[in-house]
C-alpha cells in the first residue's frame, strides 16, 4: 500500500508542473507559481504602468501567484490580490496608496450614487468605493441590523436618518450584491 501510495505521488509530480520563481518572477513554464514579496509586486506593477505606489509600513505579505507573472498582472488583478491580503489600494491624485484595508476606508475614494450604474461599473469588483443609496419605501434605519452582517469585515455601513440613505464603503464586488438586495427589499 504504501508503495502505491508513492507511486501516485511520483506520478503527479512528473504530470503536475509547478516552477516556483524567485522575486524576479523568472520561470519556465506556464504552470509556474510565482512567489513574490508586496513590495516587489507593487514596485514591479508601478515600474511596468508608469505610477508611483505609495506602501504603508505595515504592510506586508509573501504572495503566490499562479499562471501569471508580475508583468502580466494588470489593475483589476492587483485589487483582488490585495484584497485577498487584507490590503486596499485607493488611488489619490496620480499616487496610488497601499494600506490595510481597515485604514483605506477612510482614504478619499470614488463615491457613487446606487442608482448610477456607469460610475460603479468603472470600478474593479475589488476596489473600494464609498456609495450613497437612497431608499425610497423603507426606512434607511431599518436596514441595518439585516445588511451588517453581509458587509466585509473592514466595510462601513451607516444610516442617515433625515435623507433616507445608506452610505456603504465596502469592494464594488459586495456593494453590487448589496444594492441588489436593497432594491429587491425597498419595495412599496
Amino acid at each position: 500500500m504504501k508503495s502505491l501510495c508513492l507511486i501516485t505521488f511520483i506520478l503527479l509530480l512528473v504530470h503536475w508542473p509547478i516552477v516556483v520563481a524567485n522575486d524576479t518572477g523568472n520561470a519556465s513554464n506556464t504552470n509556474a507559481a510565482y512567489e513574490y514579496n508586496i513590495e516587489t509586486l507593487l514596485n514591479e506593477f508601478a515600474q511596468n504602468n508608469n505610477t508611483t505606489i505609495i506602501i504603508a509600513p505595515s504592510t506586508n505579505a509573501s504572495i503566490k501567484l499562479y499562471g501569471k507573472s508580475s508583468d502580466e498582472i494588470n489593475e483589476a488583478d492587483l485589487h483582488a490580490i490585495l484584497h485577498v491580503h487584507g490590503l486596499a489600494m485607493i488611488k489619490s491624485g496620480a499616487l496610488y496608496i497601499v494600506k490595510p484595508t481597515e485604514f483605506a476606508k477612510q482614504n478619499t475614494m470614488d463615491v457613487v450614487k446606487s442608482d448610477d450604474s456607469s460610475q460603479q461599473s468603472g470600478a474593479h469588483a475589488s476596489q473600494l468605493i464609498t456609495t450613497v443609496i437612497t431608499l425610497k419605501h423603507i426606512q434607511a434605519a431599518e436596514l441595518i441590523p439585516v445588511l451588517q452582517p453581509l458587509i466585509s469585515a473592514n466595510s462601513h455601513l451607516a444610516a442617515h436618518a433625515p435623507g433616507n440613505t445608506l452610505v456603504l464603503t465596502d469592494t464594488q464586488e459586495n456593494t453590487q450584491r448589496i444594492t441588489d438586495i436593497i432594491t429587491k427589499m425597498d419595495l412599496p
